[in-house]
């Protein structure tokens, strides 16, 4: 017996490889559809990308800072801005603020001040930079909004 086409002419090691092959074709599909889903979302929010403009506008404009560390492919940097932002509440509330986006690894030495260790990260600050608040991760609609009001509390008791 010829024994050197055994793997070709065994039907059963072709199925299987072929199989093997399909669902390595499909998990790749699946792994850039997710990437693609989580890395390009539009916000519907105006945010700037210059901290220090945020810094400026907001002693302009009396308005305390609303940062917001994210980076591209953050998962829930994602879903905050589907799921929460997108919210007319939110919104609104955001609106009282100078909203800044940063990319967290793009711009190291402002996260390090911060303190971001965790993506998405929100900080209320004031126009000298100050950090007056922060929650980081994911959150409800529920506990961002009260995160949003506790920030206008905190800068409007300052002022007085």
């Amino acid at each position: 017996m010829n024994q050197d086409n055994t793997d070709t002419a065994n039907p059963q090691k072709q199925k299987s490889s072929t199989r093997f092959f399909i669902l390595m074709v499909l998990a790749l599909v699946v792994a850039l559809m997710i990437n693609e889903r989580f890395s390009s979302v539009k916000s519907v929010i105006d945010w700037s990308h210059d901290l220090q403009g945020a810094l400026t506008a907001s002693a302009k404009d009396g308005k305390p800072v609303l940062l917001n560390f994210s980076s591209q492919g953050c998962r829930y940097c994602v879903q905050m801005e589907t799921e929460v932002i997108v919210q007319d509440d939110i919104k609104s509330a955001i609106g009282k603020y100078v909203p800044v986006k940063l990319d967290a690894f793009e711009n190291l030495e402002a996260a390090a001040r911060y303190e971001v260790n965790a993506l998405p990260a929100y900080i209320i600050a004031d126009a000298d930079g100050n950090k007056l608040a922060m929650v980081d991760g994911f959150q409800s609609f529920e506990r961002f909004k009260k995160f949003l009001e506790h920030g206008l509390a905190i800068t409007s008791a300052k002022e007085q």
